[in-house]
């Protein structure tokens, strides 16, 4: 098997614009470069043991995991990142290279009328497929409406599962967590893979440093209307912020 060389490594001038690593583009921090994987499913143990001593291989053996659920292993080096890529890639983990759909790591709470995973796994490849090229942080995130919330993540397009007058419906917002995004209204989930997608293309449009915020903060809602089309609704009021429980103690 060939080694493929790093696509594009993350040096200063890109940290200064907010550049965000990936696999296939470490970035360069004190201890050497910097991979981040984003799982897309769940990893046997198997698979995440191998990761594990990849790390420890290619790197120098410290591997995070950051608050939107990524894993990060450092100390690679412009010679083993390559290889720390293509063992991983080897490996039967679902990740991401593309723009990160981020949801929750539980399985879908009972009474949830979206199943993310699915629609993310939906989302994912519809993404991939129109070559969009985008800021480095741009992410969507895909929240089943249950009591584990992702209220405080932010993030470029959200999608929040919420009872429409007959079916269950998701609340469409842009640039911010729940509280500080801004509402474009409701889609049917059958809307969802096509409309993210669009979404994300008008983003493109604005620039490939742009983030939804700033297109909110510059031209308001209508670049991204018009990109919805018809698959866009007047949004019910706005549901509460929920307050997530503590579900247990370890330890």
């Amino acid at each position: 098997m060939s080694t493929r060389p790093i696509r594009n490594l993350i040096t200063g001038a890109a940290l200064a614009r907010g550049a965000c690593p990936t696999l296939s583009a470490p970035m360069e921090t004190g201890d050497g470069l910097l991979a981040r994987i984003v799982p897309s499913g769940s990893m046997a143990i198997d698979d995440f043991a191998a990761l594990c001593a990849a790390a420890r291989t290619h790197g120098n053996g410290l591997m995070e995991i950051t608050a939107r659920g990524s894993l990060q292993v450092r100390g690679l080096t412009e010679i083993s990142a390559p290889l720390f890529a293509n063992t991983v890639e080897g490996l039967e983990i679902p990740f991401d290279d593309n723009v990160p759909v981020l949801v929750s790591p539980l399985p879908a709470h009972p009474s949830a009328g979206v199943q993310p995973r699915d629609l993310a796994a939906e989302i994912r490849p519809a993404i991939a497929a129109r070559g969009l090229e985008l800021a480095p942080k741009v992410s969507v995130a895909i929240d089943d409406g249950g009591p584990i919330s992702l209220d405080e993540l932010a993030a470029d397009i959200r999608l929040r599962a919420v009872d429409g007058d007959a079916v269950q419906q998701l609340l469409v917002s842009v640039g911010g967590d729940h509280e500080t995004a801004t509402r474009l209204g409701v889609t049917r989930i059958d809307h969802a893979a096509s409309l993210i997608v669009e979404l994300l293309t008008a983003l493109a449009e604005s620039g490939a440093h742009v983030r939804a915020r700033d297109v909110v903060a510059r031209e308001g809602l209508d670049r991204f209307l018009r990109a919805a089309g018809s698959r866009i609704a007047t949004a019910p009021s706005h549901p509460a912020v929920r307050t997530t429980e503590t579900i247990g103690l370890h330890r």
